[in-house]
């Protein structure tokens, strides 16, 4: 039976299976099968879930260890044909032996693969750990010198490249967002490795060509992320996680993806917290005392109007309103608010407080969604 499978199954003339064991597995296989003619029926093989687990770990594949026991039944039966011959055993006889040896060699084969599927589902577990506990030590600056270059090298990512780190928030059960977010930036050449949370998720992105085109798969996500700014060296990434972070939390209904060097203004308010409630109600005043929807109106007006550099037109196509509505309604922010937009320091001051305060007052009242 060991030649037959060496001779027919190419896998296993490679050494990845022991000729003593291979040896070893034929003839207990062969007393199982044998010695369980004219027993009661075979339910459970630990021995075959056991040779299962063990080919698992040795690399076999599947397809070829079940080559291994076609092989290995063929023999079994031509040996039991063999013998009901010599031994002029009644057909009746022979034709039951042989369909409880294939019973049993079904339930033996079932028993192998479920030993094999449950060892490749312990090592996949296995894997994503020691694979999680890697990135968050990349992630968090625990690794240095040699330890940093094998990790990266278990991580297939390079020491020196274009690199961003990521802060995203995702809904909460959707555990395969960052691999369908991880496929499409793969499909548009950039490596990314992730470490999901919850309800949130970080990461860090090998660039091909920029920042756009990652904003772009992120924004087509649906998610709120932070991107940090380029750093060459997988070192450094630690210090651009924690500016991803602030560029997150500077990210809102309005502005879903926000990259740090990108969106000063934006990054400039997450990272001012403690004080820009204070200051959005010094700054807006009687505009955050108006009812709702005129409240939200005034602001995503504003918002607009500055998002598009201050073009009325370009303003108002985006809003699918006239420039005089626009118009009108920046006069009204501006009486609101005691602020010019003509004044420089005025309309910083109105652009710092409304970004906060759309960043804040989505949640309190759907602003923005």
């Amino acid at each position: 039976m060991q030649d037959r499978i060496v001779a027919e199954v190419a896998a296993y003339r490679g050494g990845a299976v022991p000729a003593s064991v291979l040896r070893s597995a034929c003839e207990q296989n062969a007393q199982l099968i044998y010695g369980s003619l004219g027993q009661a029926a075979v339910l459970a093989m630990p021995q075959s879930r056991a040779d299962g687990a063990d080919r698992a770990a040795r690399g076999v594949a599947l397809a070829d260890v079940m080559a291994a026991y076609r092989v290995g039944a063929q023999v079994l039966w031509e040996e039991l044909a063999a013998e009901s011959v010599r031994s002029a055993v009644a057909y009746g006889t022979a034709i039951g032996a042989a369909q409880q040896m294939w019973q049993v060699l079904d339930v033996y084969t079932q028993e192998m693969t479920s030993g094999y599927r449950e060892a490749l589902a312990a090592r996949a577990v296995a894997d994503a750990e020691v694979r999680a506990a890697l990135i968050a030590a990349l992630l968090s600056g625990d690794l240095r010198g040699p330890q940093l270059a094998e990790a990266a090298s278990s991580l297939r990512l390079s020491a020196r490249g274009d690199f961003v780190s990521v802060v995203l928030t995702r809904a909460e059960g959707d555990a395969l967002l960052t691999s369908r977010i991880s496929a499409e930036l793969e499909r548009r050449g950039m490596r990314s490795v992730w470490s999901p949370q919850a309800t949130s998720a970080s990461g860090i992105v090998v660039l091909s060509g920029g920042v756009a085109s990652l904003s772009q798969v992120l924004g087509e996500a649906g998610v709120r992320a932070g991107v940090s700014p380029i750093v060459d060296r997988l070192e450094l990434v630690p210090e651009s996680m924690r500016l991803a972070r602030l560029a997150h939390d500077g990210s809102s209904a309005v502005r879903r993806v926000v990259v740090f060097d990108n969106e000063p203004v934006a990054v400039t308010v997450a990272t001012a917290a403690v004080v820009m409630p204070r200051i959005t109600q010094t700054v807006l005043g009687d505009l955050l005392a108006c009812p709702e929807p005129y409240r939200s109106t005034l602001l995503m007006t504003f918002w607009t109007w500055a998002t598009c550099g201050g073009d009325l037109r370009s303003a108002a196509g985006r809003l699918f309103v006239h420039p005089n509505t626009v118009r009108y309604r920046l006069r009204r922010v501006e009486k609101l608010t005691g602020r010019s937009l003509s004044d420089p320091r005025g309309l910083t001051e109105l652009t710092l407080a409304v970004e906060h305060a759309l960043a804040t007052l989505q949640d309190e009242d759907g602003l923005g969604r």
